[in-house]
């Protein structure tokens, strides 16, 4: 076999194919005997079978690496051999080649679309097996230990989330005592406090505050990513929405001078949303606003009817958004490198659980800087319900 060409394949090359289980199914003798001595002499395990109905009830035992079939077979041919491994979730990802005795376009097209990855014209040649038999072998492992390697990082990333998940609830209850206590101590019901004291309760109080809203928000997040958070739809008015998130916001807000405005909605502007996720959308992205307007600006929520979607936007007179930073907007721990105005804390997972919420709802998040000054936050959601 030697003078045929089959030894230019190194060792390497071949990378170790020995013992690989390769499947030829073919009703002509000829053509097993033949591929069978070179992918015995490549240090292949040979099985064969004489037609479709063989293969699949062997191919489970022998778990091919590589299927070879001819095309033209009585009962079932190759085209429909080959459909029905694609349609087992088990078997599809086997590589299949088809052998052929037509170079037709439109039928090599149709074995492509049963599933095939090659095909070799007949009369079969020696070299020509054993290359096509090597290179889809070692393709198929390489995408065998791609999937390895991403349920390795599936099965660790769900393990993280879930660690994530009862470190951020174990951390939640003694924060909300700290600050409870340490809200006590500041409205001196135990006692006066000289101004030390003060101000060591209200750097507790701030950093508290700062800390909860960090677990709560990491709680938010391993929710989604455990897909533990379920989306509850109902259909809603958005106006009464806007206008209790503006009653929340405005006290913060007044201590900045700020002021908050939501522009009054037509009742029929009404959306299948998830009532408390929507809000909290709505209450960070104003929340953020707040934290990076100074004095004397404004606020404005609107909404807007877009046909078959609701736009609900959060506009503010702020220094706008970097334009080299909107990239790491709505991603995990990223911020911008504006500063808040007042000493707010930033985690940089408040625009990441808006963006989480709002694409569970099928609708999509964005950013853009205005033309006045100041950056507009809006998003979208779908009016009618769509399948999940």
């Amino acid at each position: 076999m030697d003078s045929i060409g089959i030894n230019t394949l190194s060792h390497q090359d071949l990378h170790d194919v020995t013992d690989t289980p390769v499947l030829v199914v073919d009703d002509d003798p000829v053509v097993h005997l033949m591929v069978k001595t070179i992918l015995q002499k490549l240090g292949y395990r040979y099985f064969g079978a004489s037609s479709a109905i063989e293969a699949l009830d062997m191919i489970r035992d022998v778990q091919p690496e590589l299927v070879m079939s001819d095309v033209s077979m009585p009962e079932i041919n190759g085209m429909e051999f080959c459909i029905r491994l694609k349609a087992d979730e088990e078997l599809k990802d086997i590589p299949v080649i088809f052998f052929t005795a037509h170079s037709d376009p439109e039928l090599l097209g149709k074995a492509f679309d049963a599933g095939a990855c090659d095909f070799l014209i007949k009369p079969l040649q020696p070299f020509e097996i054993a290359s096509r038999a090597q290179h889809h072998i070692v393709q198929y492992r390489l995408r065998r230990e791609d999937r390895n390697v991403i349920h390795t990082l599936d099965t660790r990333n769900q393990t993280m989330t879930k660690f994530l998940g009862v470190a951020s609830h174990d951390l939640r209850n003694p924060l909300v005592s700290i600050r409870g206590l340490s809200k006590q101590l500041k409205s001196e019901i135990f006692g006066k406090l000289n101004e030390t004291q003060n101000e060591l309760i209200e750097a507790i109080n701030q950093s508290s505050d700062a800390m909860l809203t960090l677990v709560e928000e990491l709680m938010e997040v391993s929710k989604f990513k455990s897909s533990l958070n379920r989306i509850n739809r109902v259909e809603e008015e958005i106006g009464p929405l806007l206008q209790l998130a503006r009653a929340l916001h405005s006290g913060s807000a007044n201590l900045k001078q700020i002021e908050i405005k939501a522009e009054e909605c037509p009742p029929e502007l009404r959306a299948p949303v998830d009532k408390k996720l929507l809000t909290r959308v709505i209450d960070n992205l104003i929340t953020n606003a707040v934290k990076f307007s100074p004095s004397g600006t404004a606020v404005t929520i609107t909404a807007a009817d877009e046909t078959d979607h609701i736009r609900i936007s959060v506009s503010d007179q702020g220094p706008g958004i970097p334009v080299d930073e909107f990239a790491q907007l709505f991603k995990e721990f990223s911020k911008t490198s504006n500063q808040t105005t007042a000493g707010e804390s930033s985690h940089g997972l408040g625009l990441y659980v808006c963006r989480c919420i709002v694409e569970a709802h099928h609708g999509a998040i964005s950013a853009r800087n205005l033309p006045e000054g100041g950056a507009c936050f809006s998003f979208t959601l779908p009016k009618h319900a769509t399948d999940e």
